[in-house]
């Protein structure tokens, strides 16, 4: 009712020139109330159907309709008449059609808002959105807020549907087959249906007129942008909590009567019939009604949006850039520029359900651009992943699962750590532990602990190890932490496999601080209530039980921190378990005599940590106002105790099994005896193995030999008559040989550099048979008539001949470029233009290499080659930039510079998969990416505040123009 109270204070203060009401408009007034109480409702239709009577009465509609509305179709548009009399619902409901073609627009606009949020049926629902229908389209594109209140009062009509209380609590896979036999589902999805009926042909009107000659996109209030925005609300609740992925899909006959919609707009049978065979061939014979309303939704929502990707870059944009400048008001930052930035009009809960329908449910247009590189594509889901997962009703925390897991496993390269600095992954931590440790469901509850895993795995090594410490250091959770630790167990074990040296987290310093800090723990020392936190120990005490057996060469420096585990550890949790045992046995025999215990605050205690468990397993009863559970009799008192008892006595076991074994171990083989330094750790856990790093010396030098024997075979072939010289010359001055000597080096590096560009010139012309590889190198030397042993003048391999070949062409383009502008002096007149031309002529000079670039652009991600990779790419765009005429020194410089890489680097992939002729379609995406990125930068000069805003923000935003360029990035 908000946005009618909006819209009459407006009204208000409007005043509106009706009609004048001639004798002739007051007739017919009175001829249809006559026909309508005689029931005459087929002498109604003649008024109007007929060619003859229509042309004589329409004309006198405008004047009538209101007093039409008012007298004629509101009093008889009620649940009764429709009960009791079909027929006159019916001709009543055609009328109100009608009237809405000629009545004055805002009057009638609030009185249908008013009635849709009022409906107490799916038939006044239908009925009243039939005729707001009418109106929209009559509005066309003018006026958008008022579209915007009228489809606002659709969504809290259907906001207010009553819904079984299960589908809030949650369901598991059986219920949800039973979910649209349920009455109050089926009436919400008629509802539903009857909305989508409204909205087609609108949106249809939409995309054929509203063609926007924009790029940049328009995130202003507009038709188009209401229209998609309330598509997208759509998708929130209650329709999300009818989360059917799990339940198999049962097929729509077309001859069905579907319940469900057989009073929506109350069509013809043959109508209704079309429209679900239309409906039921565009998602799929086998999908139940839900998903087809998401897949209708979903269609409709990328063809407004164009680039259904589009909204995921802007989900970043509102966690770091929202700005609340008046809390009663609601008003944010930016709020008159982008309607998408505004919680109300869009909410992230129903942007998420948007992603998760064309992600998970596999629903993402054919159309849809394939540049996003995976890594930006986790990156910002992760946003709407957390925001599901925050959400009450299992329903949706089980969405936000589902669609961390498919961008899991979209991943191809492991994650690196700088994408930890942005502060998602500390919200999605501590909602996914939230959920995995304490969801009343337990499919959630596993599911939750499997993407834990699969996260943190899907993360560099020493990422892994910083989520792992975090999480170890801050979960309350005793199972979630048991769970952590025996993960990096795992990840310890599987690199003791290998003979190469174990990485920096395994080992040393970092080993021992996990280990000492946050495993090997016991919070409490002796006073420690161990059944509390006994899945922790367990996993602990197996973890010393295994390094003691899988670690006897001291890899990851175990044994010396053995001696401090033992006195954090394993000395104090004896005595703790001796202490516990003692105590819970004399307890038990006090229970065991009828000594009343219901005051005793240890028993309340384990009565309290038990209440998690029954929670867990949907069998918790009634407590206190404290959450305290009941006093128990003396049989379950004696039960409780038992079972912590047994709990001890297995910790107990463990505690045994690990001492022993460290101590057999220690004795057979012996620890490695080093002394315990701080400077111990780095250098021993990359050097433990001492035959291997002699292999490894070996190797390096055996690499500088043969460097050093390809040069001087060189050398001999091409310096040979410029030594005999030398030799000859007198040296009579220190000095002249010193320079001379100097000379001679120089001239020396000359050669080689000479003959290396020589030899890689040459081995271009093998990449379409060899690729970019050594071979190639090889072949190229050969053919320029020196020795095969020169490719170790190439000690980088195939990514030698790409760096050749990056440098040539971008040297070929600065050349270029300074005849285009005399070398800089000439004057731009379009720089945008120039710039998209520049990217082209270079883009154009990888389509020889078409076939072999993606090998090409693999060696340019590995770690040991992403400087120099970055480097010719940022000196490429500042050379583009400068000869543009940008001779800017402001912040912009780097925005500017990093913008034009990442287009580049698109558009780059974009090429890679285009097959049309002469690239047209890579040159229009250029050219479309080039003046967004123009426009957006003219958007955050013209925003008060936004420089310094950006500058804060720089750091993520260069996290994701590195991710979408595809490049490596190590901070050491």
């Amino acid at each position: 009712m908000a946005n009618v109270r909006c819209l009459q204070k407006l009204l208000r203060l409007q005043k509106f020139v009706l009609p004048l009401k001639t004798e002739a408009a007051d007739n017919l007034l009175r001829l249809i109330k006559r026909l309508l109480l005689e029931r005459a409702y087929d002498g109604i239709k003649v008024l109007f159907q007929s060619p003859a009577e229509a042309a004589k009465n329409l004309p006198h509609m405008p004047a009538i309709a209101l007093d039409l509305y008012n007298e004629v179709c509101a009093p008889n548009l009620t649940d009764d008449v429709n009960i009791l009399d079909a027929s006159k619902f019916d001709c009543v409901n055609e009328l109100l059609k009608l009237l809405a073609e000629y009545a004055p627009l805002e009057p009638l606009m609030l009185e249908l808002m008013e009635k849709i949020e009022e409906s107490s049926s799916i038939a006044i629902f239908s009925a009243y959105l039939r005729a707001l229908q009418v109106v929209l389209k009559r509005h066309g594109s003018n006026k958008p807020q008022a579209l915007e209140w009228c489809l606002a009062s659709v969504t809290t009509r259907l906001r207010e549907l009553p819904l079984p209380a299960y589908l809030s609590e949650g369901y598991d896979e059986q219920q949800a087959l039973l979910l649209e036999q349920d009455a109050q589902v089926e009436d919400m999805l008629a509802h539903y249906i009857t909305v989508g009926l409204c909205y087609e042909p609108l949106i249809k009107d939409i995309l054929q007129q509203d063609k926007s000659t924009h790029i940049f996109r328009q995130c202003g209030q507009s038709r188009r942008n209401v229209f998609c925005c309330f598509l997208l609300q759509l998708m929130d609740k209650p329709l999300a909590l009818l989360e059917l992925d799990n339940a198999p899909r049962r097929q729509l006959q077309p001859g069905q009567a579907h319940k469900c919609q057989r009073n929506s707009y109350r069509l013809r049978p043959e109508q209704t019939q079309q429209h679900y065979l239309a409906a039921r061939s565009r998602a799929g014979k086998s999908q139940s009604y839900v998903q087809q309303l998401v897949a209708s939704i979903t269609k409709d929502v990328a063809q407004l949006l164009g680039d259904p990707y589009a909204l995921l870059g802007l989900v970043e944009q509102r966690v770091r850039w929202q700005r609340r400048l008046d809390a009663a008001k609601g008003v944010y930052e930016m709020s008159c520029q982008n309607m998408f930035l505004i919680d109300e009009k869009l909410p992230l809960t129903a942007l998420a359900m948007y992603y998760h329908a064309l992600f998970v449910a596999q629903l993402m247009p054919s159309t849809a651009p394939k540049i996003y590189a995976p890594l930006y594509l986790f990156e910002s889901s992760l946003y709407l992943v957390t925001v599901l997962l925050e959400q009450p009703e299992p329903p949706l925390q089980h969405c936000g699962l589902r669609l961390n897991a498919y961008m899991l496993s979209q991943l191809s390269q492991p994650v690196p750590q700088s994408s930890l600095d942005l502060e998602v992954h500390k919200r999605y931590c501590e909602a996914l532990c939230k959920i995995t440790g304490y969801s009343p469901q337990e499919s959630i509850r596993q599911l939750g602990l499997q993407l834990l895993q699969h996260y943190i795995l899907a993360f560099e090594h020493s990422a892994k190890y910083f989520i792992l410490k975090n999480l170890l250091k801050t979960l309350q959770h005793d199972g979630i932490r048991g769970y952590l630790a025996g993960i990096y167990k795992d990840l310890v074990a599987a690199a003791l496999q290998h003979d190469e040296p174990l990485p920096e987290v395994y080992c040393g310093a970092q080993f021992r601080a996990l280990l000492l800090q946050c495993i090997c723990v016991l919070p409490k020392d002796v006073k420690s209530d161990l059944l509390t936190h006994a899945v922790s120990l367990s996993n602990a005490l197996n973890l010393l039980r295994y390094f003691a057996r899988a670690d006897m060469t001291n890899r990851t420096g175990f044994w010396h921190a053995l001696p401090e585990i033992e006195q954090r550890l394993l000395q104090p949790l004896a005595k703790a378990l001796d202490f516990s045992l003692a105590h819970y046995k004399a307890y038990k025999e006090r229970v065991k005599n009828g000594q009343s215990a219901s005051d005793d605050e240890l028993m309340q205690q384990q009565l309290n940590m038990l209440a998690v468990n029954i929670n867990n397993s949907g069998m918790a009863g009634e407590g206190d106002a404290a959450g305290n559970l009941p006093d128990l009799g003396r049989e379950e008192k004696l039960e409780v105790l038992a079972g912590s008892i047994t709990g001890l006595e297995s910790l107990r076991v463990l505690y045994l099994l690990a001492s022993d074994n460290t101590q057999i171990c220690s004795r057979l083989h012996g620890p490695p005896q080093l002394p315990l330094t701080s400077t111990w750790s780095r250098s021993y856990a990359k050097d433990t193995d001492k035959s291997k790093l002699e292999d490894f010396r070996a190797r390096e030098e055996e690499r500088e030999r043969e460097r050093d024997a390809a040069e001087q075979a060189l050398l001999s072939q091409t310096t040979q008559a410029d030594a005999g010289g030398a030799a000859g010359a007198g040296g009579d001055q220190q000095q002249q040989q010193q320079h001379t000597h100097d000379a001679e080096e120089a001239a020396k590096h000359a050669k080689v550099a000479e003959v290396r560009n020589k030899i890689l010139d040459a081995a271009l012309q093998h990449v379409p048979q060899h690729g970019w590889s050594k071979q190639a190198i090889v072949l190229g030397a050969e053919q320029c008539g020196y020795p095969s042993v020169v490719h170790g003048m190439f000690p980088e391999g195939g990514f030698a001949l790409v760096s050749h070949f990056n440098g040539q062409c971008n040297a070929q383009l600065v050349k270029s470029l300074q005849q285009q502008t005399n070398n800089g002096q000439s004057e731009i007149s379009n720089p945008l233009e120039f710039l998209v031309e520049a990217v082209r002529q270079r883009l154009e000079m990888l389509v020889p290499y078409k076939t072999q670039w993606p090998q090409a652009m693999a060696l340019i991600a590995q770690p040991q080659h992403a400087s120099t990779a970055l480097a010719q790419v940022l000196t490429l765009v500042d050379d583009i930039c400068y000869y543009s005429g940008d001779r800017s020194v402001d912040f912009g410089w780097y925005t500017r510079r990093i913008g034009l890489a990442t287009i580049m680097k698109m558009t780059e992939l974009y090429m890679l998969q285009d097959t049309s002729p002469g690239h047209a379609q890579t040159w229009e995406f250029l050219k479309n990416r080039m003046d967004e990125a123009v426009q957006l930068q003219m958007a955050l000069a013209q925003t008060e505040g936004m420089t310094h805003t950006f500058q804060r923000s720089f750091n993520s935003a260069f996290i994701t123009a590195r991710n979408i360029l595809g490049l490596g990035y190590s901070r050491n």
